[in-house]
């Protein structure tokens, strides 16, 4: 009876001992997959908020492109609203149209055209956007530099540091943005003209369509180009950057433009008309020689400088 009562004992004790194992073993498998999912459920969070804030870093990219388009468009045509209505040139144009697409202002003072798009009002609103999405985006000060791209367009460059980062501090990102834009300069003012004549004549920079001036005795294309006073490229006259300055010499990039002054805005305002019509020339060097024309009822003066003569195919028709 002894060795009964032992022996079932014993066997209680394993069955008690077996449940146990299971027990602790379906503990331990249930923690387990309790970690798994937890882990899984917070690489999904982390996956998640990663996606929305390079959708985030992409879309802000995007925007950086146009808003530096506008900003830069309405910063030259702001800066071209200055020059004529104060009549003085710019002594430094690099700062100044830095100044106004970073910040609006002129001197200073906010104009109406940049008020509401220039870089740091545009940082404002991404800040505000972000902080909707629990994401934090900052800008280290940029640089921005411009410069005569063709003699018909205008190249900006936007340089800034880029910080981004989830408010909970799950992940952050940093990266160098290098922002480039091209602004024509077609149908801009041309400074030269509004504030060496006083407001007198303004001109805005057309292209010209004629490739060829004249034709044996046909010069009606020279006339048309004159009267218009379009511009064509050389290299022997300013940029359109150069003119903001009151800069009347060669640009070195061979990015010039020049134009012909109308004969009858000059006559109608007051203005000598016993020079050279070509523009730099007319304001550079009022008392360089000049071969006076008279065709088709229209008068007019061009020099020799840098072969205009052959230029604008005038050096085989008759002057006085």
């Amino acid at each position: 009876m002894a060795m009964s009562t032992a022996g079932g004992i014993g066997r209680k004790g394993m069955f008690f001992t077996i449940i146990a194992f299971a027990l602790i073993g379906s503990f331990v498998i249930g923690y387990q997959a309790y970690e798994y999912y937890a882990y899984q459920e917070e690489s999904h969070l982390v996956e998640t908020r990663v996606n929305t804030i390079n959708t985030f870093i992409g879309d802000l990219e995007r925007d950086l492109e146009r808003s530096l388009f506008i900003s830069s468009f309405r910063s030259l045509l702001g800066l071209s609203q200055h020059v004529t209505r104060t009549g003085e040139f710019i002594g430094d144009f690099d700062a100044m149209f830095a100044e106004i697409v970073l910040n609006g202002t002129i001197n200073g003072s906010y104009t109406n055209l940049t008020k509401d798009s220039y870089f740091y009002e545009w940082v404002s609103r991404v800040e505000g956007i972000g902080q909707n999405l629990n994401i934090l985006a900052s800008f280290s000060p940029p640089d921005v530099s411009v410069f005569q791209d063709t003699p018909w367009s205008v190249r900006v460059d936007l340089n800034t540091t880029l910080t981004v980062q989830d408010s909970d501090g799950m992940a952050s990102w940093q990266r160098d943005e290098r922002v480039s834009t091209t602004v024509s300069v077609i149908d801009f003012e041309d400074p030269l003209y509004s504030v060496l004549s006083n407001k007198r004549i303004i001109n805005t920079i057309r292209q010209t369509p004629y490739d060829d001036f004249t034709d044996g005795d046909n010069v009606t294309n020279l006339v048309l180009h004159m009267e218009g006073s379009y511009y064509r490229q050389t290299d022997y006259g300013p940029s359109f950057l150069m003119r903001f300055a009151g800069n009347l010499s060669n640009d070195p990039a061979g990015m010039g433009i020049e134009s012909m002054i109308n004969y009858d805005d000059l006559l109608i305002n007051g203005f000598p008309t016993n020079r050279s019509i070509i523009d730099h020339v007319y304001w550079r060097w009022p008392n360089i020689t000049a071969d006076h024309y008279h065709i088709n009822h229209t008068s007019f003066m061009l020099d020799n400088i840098s072969a205009h003569l052959t230029e604008y195919e005038a050096d085989h028709l008759a002057y006085r």
